[in-house]
């Protein structure tokens, strides 16, 4: 697990000097604290931070093949190395090293940039073709690892986070307006968007080229949901199998294991399928909150009794709040999903014990687990009436009713139907909200282009049941962006790798074949995991209500926090930026917790986290 960064210039009489490089990888050494290493030559340069898992003596990098006319950065793990290794050698290739990493590169020279098809695994990869002057870009197929580019005045600038590219002095630091606004209706910036004007996200399962100061982009693959028939039993037993071979490879390590494990039935999975294919003891680490109604420890206890595990927990107070300057730091752009405190601490309890992790992230999206899904199935019908009726029928209401009181969501989502219902219930601020809080005169003129990627995937995956959609927008939207984004920054705050086996994509490939009631049926998703796991784990935990991985923000703000709000939000540093109505801003601050039940607690943490974030990012506030 690694930090890349580089820099090509398309201007061969350009030369790229080291210090250049060292300064991009000096900002992320929390990705990389075993190592540095570095290689320029003319007009590239290309280095990496270190953390080593594999290897520990030799598996250095940068990394080059035989004559050194092909040179690799690389961020991540390919489970299959030992494999395709061998294959390699069959062929000819030889090798210097027992990392993964060098397998890359001669995949590279054997296969061209039809290498990737061969790789298993997470990855952000970097590769100087010498000979071609050629640099290739790719990012995994799921997401699970960043990588961000540049590209003007006939330069390529990339890295695994945000601040290696602002490291570079010649990198602007303006607002893209578009991807504020974004920002604000989803919690996150949606790929290939960035908070920064002119910086972009590599895609998943995208691979870009830059060669004679051109770049070109080609997507190598793409989860395709494809509903098949074949017989339960044998659907069962394919997956069991496939499960146990992913967890296996992501025990391939010479560092120590632990898993996070909370309540959940993803989570408890992944310690029951390690505890099959494992003989070592079990490390589990657990986080939980005071507030009941979030608190899961109870039931990640009794899963790690049942395996006997190593178990560790804590609890997550109010004061954790004390946090989030460093989050914002980490997480380089605005970022308002909540559960980036509990993923923080989590992960710097596990990095006392142990360098590597593994998660039940992703089971919710290849397994339509969301307890969000059985409210749009059951209203599939009403949802899919045409928008005229629609607004007959529930336009008047929707719009009577105050943001923020309990029902208006739900009306406006009857009147919006399924594909904008669902965007708005995965919002923060609606079209709606969006407009009452923003200062811009003509903000209306510019809503309709927020979702357009949203939008996007729903087309893309017309034809399949109203969940088999759902799924195939949260796949490529959510999951990426929000849930593997909140993983990877807070996890690598700490220095810790974490593996994700339930996004294997062979098993996410499988996963995307299986009829739609084998995951999601009776208003129950992950109907296959289920049957596998009843017997595997304790009982009465498959019919555990599903909780989350969040904070109650909601009480906070309402009791020891509602001062945080408004020293933050009101003062005159965040007032005259002018962006957002202070009107709007001190009436959502007075109604929370107030009379009529409002609760505006997530779109007020959107906004704290947007001012925290250009304190810290922008102005150097630590």
């Amino acid at each position: 697990m690694c930090g890349i960064a580089g820099i090509v210039h398309s201007d061969s009489g350009r030369t790229v000097e080291p210090s250049q490089i060292e300064a991009m990888c000096s900002v992320m050494q929390h990705r990389g604290p075993d190592d540095q290493g570095i290689y320029c030559d003319g007009p590239v340069g290309i280095g990496m931070r270190r953390l080593a898992i594999i290897d520990l003596s030799s598996g250095q990098q940068p990394i080059a093949n035989e004559d050194q006319t092909v040179w690799i950065v690389f961020n991540g793990e390919v489970y299959n190395f030992q494999e395709k290794r061998a294959l390699l050698e069959g062929k000819g290739h030889q090798f210097r090293t027992n990392a993964d990493t060098e397998v890359i590169v001669h995949l590279y020279e054997e296969f061209g940039l039809d290498f990737v098809d061969h790789l298993r695994g997470m990855f952000a990869i970097a590769i100087w073709d010498c000979s071609k002057k050629r640099c290739v870009l790719v990012r995994d197929r799921l997401g699970i690892k960043p990588l961000y580019y540049r590209v003007a005045d006939g330069i390529l600038q990339f890295g695994s986070e945000l601040k290696t590219l602002l490291a570079c002095p010649d990198v602007p630091r303006s607002i893209d307006d578009a991807a504020l606004r974004e920002f604000l209706v989803f919690q996150y910036v949606p790929n290939p968007m960035t908070i920064f004007e002119g910086i972009r996200q590599l895609q998943p399962g995208h691979l870009l080229v830059w060669e004679d100061g051109h770049e070109s982009i080609s997507e190598y693959w793409r989860l395709k949901i494809e509903p098949t028939p074949q017989p339960f039993d044998q659907a069962t037993e394919k997956f069991d199998e496939l499960l146990a071979e992913s967890v296996k490879l992501r025990l391939i390590a010479d560092v120590p294991l632990g898993v996070f494990l909370s309540g959940g039935l993803d989570s408890g999975s992944v310690v029951a399928t390690m505890a099959r294919v494992s003989d070592e003891p079990i490390k589990t680490f657990s986080i939980g909150f005071e507030d009941e109604r979030l608190n899961e420890l109870p039931d990640a206890r009794h899963v790690a009794e049942m395996y006997g595990t190593d178990h560790h927990e804590r609890i997550v107070k109010s004061d954790a709040l004390g946090l989030l300057p460093k989050l914002m730091w980490h997480y380089d752009e605005p970022f308002a999903d909540d559960s980036a405190i509990p993923t923080y601490y989590v992960s710097q309890a596990a990095r006392e014990h142990v360098t590597v992790a593994l998660s039940g992230d992703g089971g919710d999206e290849m397994l339509i687990g969301y307890a969000r899904y059985p409210k749009y199935h059951k209203l599939r019908w009403i949802l899919g009436l045409p928008a005229p009726l629609r607004a007959l029928l529930w336009g008047p209401a929707s719009k009577a009713i105050p943001n923020g009181v309990r029902g208006a969501g739900f009306l406006k989502m009857l009147r919006n139907g399924m594909r904008d219902g669902y965007m708005d219930g995965m919002s923060i601020y609606t079209s709606d909200t969006l407009g009452d809080i923003m200062s811009d005169p003509s903000i209306g003129e510019k809503l309709a282009a927020v979702g357009e990627s949203f939008r996007a995937h729903w087309t893309r995956s017309e034809g399949l049941p109203v969940t088999g959609r759902l799924q195939h927008i949260d796949a490529n939207t959510y999951l990426p962006d929000c849930m593997l984004t909140k993983v990877d920054r807070a996890s690598m705050a700490n220095s810790l790798e974490v593996r994700v086996p339930l996004l294997d994509h062979v098993l996410a490939e499988f996963l995307a074949t299986l009829p739609i009631d084998y995951k999601f049926r009776d208003g129950k998703g992950k109907q296959i995991l289920r049957q596998i796991m009843e017997p595997r784990l304790p009982p009465g935990h498959l019919n555990r209500q599903k909780r989350g991985f969040g904070t109650p923000i909601d009480r906070w703000f309402q009791n020891e926090l509602k001062e945080l709000l408004s020293d933050t939000l009101l003062d005159s540093r965040a007032t005259q930026r002018g962006i957002f109505r202070r009107d709007a801003i001190e009436r959502m601050i007075a109604e929370q917790g107030g009379i009529g039940r409002r609760n505006h607690s997530r779109r007020l943490w959107a906004l704290l986290t947007f001012e925290l974030w250009h304190r810290v990012v922008l102005e150097g506030d630590m």
